[in-house]
């Protein structure tokens, strides 16, 4: 199974669509009875359109399912470009599309899918900075990504933290460039305040509504056995080939070395926000799973020896999250 989608021909991109379209059957055939049971966790801006899943279910859920497939469309077109893995390939992509679709109630038009399309954009300009002469205004504009990503999905603002670490990885230590990203970062608030203030509007009360919806507990979300099976199954997996990358590390070029670690960065401060912010919850899981996806498929391509133990990680993964989806469409809680 796992050569199948190890390529980068137009029957790779084929098998994607149809393993994502698989997924997301049940949410995209039954929207009504999937809209009314999805939680959301929006930020300011993204209030301004919740209600669109609710007016306009089918789009809302077609959007969702198109971000989706865009962020792994960009998860390939990072590596394709820098290269950082051992070769090109679709693999990242499908991953992605594998491990974000383990939470069935989560396929949706969730503001974290276009926030976590901002924050690997952000990445993105961040590993750009390597190397680059001068004051790298990319910070501000990864800055400015999370920003405005925060604004949708408010547990993003804590990848401001990402920004300082992309400075101490890439670059040698500028107050300037520490400056600028804490403007980008602050630019799209700045906006809103003046915004507000324009329509006269009460600023306690906009200060009060994003306190709230960063400090205010989430939903809570039920964990089936199939789901913490998978999960452990995945964790196993992700583990596995943390250690692989460990061992080969140091031979890595000096980028692939700077973008991994701060793909490592990303998973890091995901981990923290989810078992710190009382507001974070399991669709997170649509931002951890993009240095998941990469480092996967650093370690199923790289391994020379036990090609088996790739094959059995990443076909069970797809078996099971395949199990969860048929247990949801069959109505069989378990």
């Amino acid at each position: 199974m796992l050569r199948l989608f190890k390529g980068t021909g137009p029957g790779v991109i084929l098998l994607m669509l149809l393993t994502a379209l698989l997924l997301w059957a049940r949410s995209l055939s039954f929207h009504s009875e999937h809209i009314a049971k999805v939680n959301y966790n929006p930020g300011v801006l993204f209030d301004l359109i919740g209600s669109l899943p609710a007016l306009y279910p089918v789009s809302a859920l077609l959007l969702g399912f198109i971000l989706m497939l865009t962020v792994g469309g960009v998860i390939i077109s990072f590596n394709t470009g820098s290269f950082f893995l051992n070769e090109r390939t679709f693999l990242p992509g499908a991953i992605y599309i594998i491990i974000t679709a383990l939470f069935t109630n989560y396929q949706a038009f969730h503001p974290v899918i276009p926030a976590s399309l901002l924050l690997l954009f952000a990445v993105i300009r961040v590993a750009a900075s390597h190397r680059k002469s001068g004051i790298a205004y990319n910070f501000f504009d990864a800055g400015l990504l999370i920003g405005f990503g925060s604004l949708l999905y408010p547990n993003l603002i804590w990848f401001g933290v990402l920004i300082i670490a992309g400075i101490l990885l890439l670059r040698t230590i500028v107050i300037h460039e520490i400056a600028i990203s804490l403007l980008g970062l602050l630019t799209p608030y700045v906006l809103l305040y003046g915004i507000y203030y324009v329509a006269g509007n009460d600023l306690s009360e906009l200060t009060n509504s994003i306190g709230s919806k960063l400090f205010t507990e989430g939903p809570a979300n039920e964990w089936p056995r199939t789901v913490i099976i998978t999960a452990i199954f995945i964790l196993i997996s992700i583990l596995i080939s943390v250690s692989y990358l460990t061992t080969v590390f140091t031979k890595k070029k000096v980028k692939s070395r700077k973008i991994f670690s701060l793909l490592i960065w990303v998973g890091v401060i995901t981990i923290l926000i989810y078992f710190i912010s009382p507001s974070a919850s399991v669709e997170l899981v649509y931002i951890l799973a993009i240095p998941a996806s990469y480092i996967l498929a650093h370690y199923y391509i790289g391994v020379r020896r036990k090609k088996i133990v790739p094959e059995i990680l990443f076909t069970g993964t797809l078996l099971l999250v395949l199990v969860i989806h048929l247990l949801d469409f069959l109505g069989i809680a378990i």
